[in-house]
């Protein structure tokens, strides 16, 4: 068997890591690669099915996040009314303004308004105090105050690799809402420990949504929940990140 990568874009930085990490190729959507027998596919991020797709199906070639999974994965919209119909918790959501209207009239904290449903990054996002700071958007949640944020790394039911964000020290709180890397947040794994209740969600949520990989970002809530937020398909890689998905991968051709 072999493996070949099938990223959301060409130039995807950690699809062309992944590519190299396991000395293969990486292939187009509509390109001239043709999938031959006993070949492995590790969808990284691809929500389309290329044009190789019924050649695959027609060979023993097997496929690692497939793309309809990918799709539910990849908007926040689709991940979310999956999780609730599988009881993966989650922040409390709508697609309804008034709704969301409702939460801020009965003080019930603060409203995220995502603007953008594959957005990253803390992209799209409108944090609203009041009522008239409500904008239109496809989807609303309540945001919890939380302790701990996680991102942890599962492939096939197990989990490979995990890391907490944290503020990087001497930069200032430039959002104390989003915590991205612009606003001076990164992730760090030394001295990090998360608890069995974090891994168990984490596993549950990729299995939710038919994923083989995913890395999924975790928080526990001032509440003492873990709450999950997304689960990302198109991983960013860094240090003993490659090194874990590439044992994975290796572990599961080999097996």
């Amino acid at each position: 068997m072999k493996y070949i990568v099938y990223p959301y874009k060409m130039g995807s930085e950690s699809g062309k890591i992944m590519a190299q990490s396991l000395n293969t190729k990486r292939v187009r959507q509509n390109g001239r690669y043709m999938p031959k027998r006993r070949h492995v596919i590790i969808n990284w991020g691809n929500s389309n099915l290329p044009n190789w797709w019924k050649v695959k199906e027609q060979r023993d070639v097997k496929v690692l996040n497939e793309p309809e999974s990918v799709k539910v994965a990849s908007s926040k919209l689709f991940t979310f009314q999956v999780l609730s119909e599988c009881n993966v918790a989650i922040p409390a959501w709508t697609t309804d303004k008034s709704k969301a209207a409702e939460w801020l009239e009965n003080d019930e904290g603060k409203v995220v308004c995502r603007k953008m449903l594959n957005g990253h990054s803390g992209r799209g996002i409108v944090i609203s105090k009041e009522v008239n700071e409500l904008v239109d958007a496809p989807l609303y949640t309540k945001y919890i105050k939380k302790t701990h944020e996680f991102r942890i790394h599962i492939f096939r039911g197990k989990v490979i690799d995990y890391v907490q964000k944290k503020k990087r020290s001497g930069v200032p709180d430039r959002n104390p809402y989003i915590r991205s890397v612009e606003n001076g947040w990164v992730f760090c794994r030394e001295g990090i420990v998360i608890d069995d209740r974090a891994k168990k969600i984490a596993i549950d949520a990729v299995n939710a949504l038919n994923l083989d990989f995913g890395a999924v970002d975790v928080i526990l809530g001032h509440d003492g929940k873990m709450y999950v937020l997304e689960v990302n398909t198109a991983i960013g890689l860094q240090g003993f990140t490659i090194e874990a998905y590439k044992k994975a991968f290796e572990d599961f051709l080999n097996g």
